[in-house]
This record gives C-alpha cells, sequence and structure tokens, in this order.
C-alpha cells in the first residue's frame, strides 16, 4: 500500500517548482521514514532541474536538505528508532540522538 504526499516539483526541465500529489512506495527492510519539518532547495538541486550536470529524470522533486524525525524503520534498521531527530546537509548526513524540538529561526531575520 503506497501513501500520497504533498511535494514541490519540476515537470520538466527548467520548469518552476510547482506543488504536486506524489506517490510514495511502501517502505523497504532498510529503508528510514522521516516526517519532514523543514526542506531546503540549494545550488546543486537547481543545476539538476535545470540539467547543467547532465540528464535527469522528471518530474523531478529537488532538495536534499531536510530537518525532521523518523516516525518509522523497516525490519532491517537497527542504528535509528522512531523519534529520533534527523537533519541532513549538503555534503553529507548527520543524524542526531534526541528528537527534534524548538523552532527553525531564519539566518536572514
Amino acid at each position: 500500500m503506497s501513501t500520497k504526499v504533498m511535494a514541490m516539483s519540476a515537470a520538466s526541465v527548467g520548469a518552476k517548482l510547482e506543488a504536486t500529489l506524489i506517490e510514495r512506495r511502501e517502505p523497504r527492510a532498510h529503508d528510514i521514514v522521516i516526517d519532514i519539518a523543514f526542506a531546503g532547495i540549494c545550488h546543486s538541486d537547481i543545476h539538476q532541474v535545470r540539467e547543467e550536470w547532465g540528464p535527469a529524470i522528471f518530474p523531478m522533486v529537488p532538495g536534499h536538505e531536510i530537518a525532521g524525525t523518523v516516525s518509522a524503520v523497516g525490519a532491517g534498521v537497527s542504528r535509528f528508532g522512531q523519534g529520533t531527530g534527523w537533519v541532513s546537509g549538503a555534503s553529507s548526513t548527520l543524524v542526531a540522538s534526541a528528537p527534534v524540538a524548538g523552532r527553525a529561526r531564519s539566518s536572514t531575520a
């Protein structure tokens, strides 16, 4: 059974991002499900949407910089558990050991 979620996606090369209902497959044994609270788009996502680094698959949901909470793990996952805070950045993935708390603040405030 799949899950439908809202996402911002580009339908084709260079297209503007638009709200889209997408269908996610069911999590597998080694998957981690993350409830995303915040997401960011960086220059590498823009290059991908413009196909400046080679052919891409569309429609595309860009964005790999996220913060959220692990809401479920597959049967084969032992390192992370439900409620673990999750922050993913530009060049590596960092996982907090405690649930995400507090509010995000803009660096341009």
